[in-house]
């Protein structure tokens, strides 16, 4: 039988999808049961419903992300994504992954004169620095929670160009601000 803790994830997810009763007894019968309290509902059955709800979960935010950035003509010009916690390990969370994206672009390592060297230089300047920092060859992706702060403060730095008053500025400013000066940057660069 499924535990309370997974009984508890499912209905969280179900609220999170907005599932009306009719669409959630269809597909718990995916499971050939239709209650969570049923005693035929195995633990794994349930572990395996939670995947399937959380995907839908993603699949649904990342669309919407997608949807709102091409609504209002916001379009990165690269983003990363972060999964938080996996298990034991501590990956690097959405909002560190979006700070560096966002750093990234305020350094201006994104920028080449050559247009078709323009990927490549902007991927070696990144990783050239993350190996830097952490001392690992690795893509932003598959930072750890630490080793992604660690790139921050140093891209911060760098941004701050020595001035421990812009840096601490910087430093406490939001994802959302920074895009903001993001934007102001590029209007005075056109």
């Amino acid at each position: 039988m499924a535990s309370t803790a997974q009984i508890k994830a499912i209905h969280t997810l179900k609220s999170k999808l907005h599932l009306d009763d009719e669409n959630y007894r269809m597909n718990l019968s995916r499971y050939g049961v239709n209650s969570t309290t049923d005693k035929n509902f195995s633990s794994k059955m349930a572990g395996d419903f939670i995947k399937h709800l959380s995907k839908s979960v993603a699949s649904i935010r990342f669309s919407a992300e997608a949807e709102k950035h091409s609504a209002t003509g916001d379009v990165a010009k690269k983003k990363y994504y972060g999964t938080g916690e996996r298990g034991y390990q501590h990956h690097l969370t959405p909002m560190q992954a979006e700070r560096i994206s966002i750093l990234e672009n305020l350094l201006q390592w994104n920028e080449s004169e050559d247009r078709s060297q323009k990927s490549e230089d902007s991927n070696k300047r990144l990783l050239g620095f993350i190996f830097k920092q952490t001392g690992k060859q690795k893509a932003v992706q598959m930072l750890m929670n630490y080793e992604a702060g660690k790139v921050i403060v140093g891209m911060q730095r760098i941004l701050a160009i020595g001035d421990q008053a812009k840096y601490n500025a910087l430093n406490k400013m939001p994802n959302k601000q920074l895009k903001n000066l993001l934007t102001q940057s590029e209007t005075k660069n056109t």
